[in-house]
């Protein structure tokens, strides 16, 4: 009987021991896994705040991102604007006052002096050069293309005008249903194509280049390409060279407006350059 109660002592006492043991592991237990979670609430809450921060963060670059194509939208046709008065001013000022000049030295021609004839003669001839300059002049500043068509057809005129000016024939092909109605955008491209038509003439060695305008996707893409010397596009890098300010300008103009131009080109392989812009 003693052994009995003995054992059962002996029991009671291991199991008083193990129910300690477990007490002390689960209350151990409980205070680590309430350590950890605390810590892991802390990290959440800072992820919470840095994706909240970062959120503001681009929808604040977002907002700044549109006010400056906003801006350059803006710009461009307030730029149009100044062009078109300074033709104006050219047309019906500068061009009438040379006119003027050379209808009344005209009258000198007709006199029996003979060096008078002879000095009015090389005065009309200088009065006519400045008057083809002005006319020039305006049609660059002001193309009648940009004021009542679409794109397509100004870049048509601007060829004609590249060949009548310049000797350039340009090949221009337009894929159907090329459409651009923001203007400011219209502006741009044909500027930039112009200037890129300019150093064919300038730098090219050519007299030829050709113009291809297509949708790709929601962008209209404009190529602009030659055959003719090419040239290390590194050179592009120093900005007081005779192309790389051009592009330059072109490259921001175009960028400000949400597109971007691709430059391609090599010495004696000709030159290929990629206006992309959303329509």
């Amino acid at each position: 009987m003693n052994s009995k109660r003995a054992l059962y002592q002996d029991l009671k006492k291991r199991l008083e021991q193990i129910h300690e043991r477990t007490q002390s592991a689960t209350s151990g237990f409980e205070s680590t896994v309430h350590e950890c979670t605390a810590e892991l609430a802390g990290i959440i809450a800072q992820l919470d705040s840095e994706v909240l921060e970062r959120t503001e963060v681009e929808e604040s670059l977002r907002q700044l991102s549109e006010q400056l194509h906003s801006m350059a939208a803006k710009l461009t046709l307030v730029e149009q604007k100044e062009r078109q008065r300074l033709a104006r001013i050219l047309h019906d000022n500068l061009q009438q006052f040379l006119a003027a000049a050379s209808f009344h030295i005209g009258d000198l021609q007709r006199t029996p002096d003979y060096e008078v004839r002879q000095s009015a003669s090389a005065v009309l001839d200088l009065l006519g050069k400045a008057i083809q300059v002005t006319r020039s002049l305006t049609n660059e500043l002001n193309p009648p293309s940009l004021q009542n068509m679409s794109l397509v057809q100004a870049l048509q005129w601007l060829c004609r005008w590249m060949r009548d000016n310049h000797r350039l024939r340009v090949e221009l092909s337009c894929a159907d249903q090329v459409s651009l109605e923001k203007e400011e955008i219209r502006i741009v491209l044909y500027e930039a194509v112009r200037e890129l038509l300019f150093n064919v003439v300038k730098h090219a060695g050519t007299d030829t280049a050709f113009v291809n305008v297509a949708k790709s996707g929601k962008q209209l893409c404009i190529e602009v390409s030659d055959r003719g010397c090419g040239f290390d596009t590194t050179l592009l890098e120093r900005t007081e060279g005779p192309i790389g300010f051009g592009l330059i300008s072109i490259r921001e103009r175009i960028a400000l407006l949400g597109g971007s131009i691709r430059v391609e080109s090599r010495p004696r392989q000709g030159s290929r350059f990629t206006l992309r812009v959303a329509e």
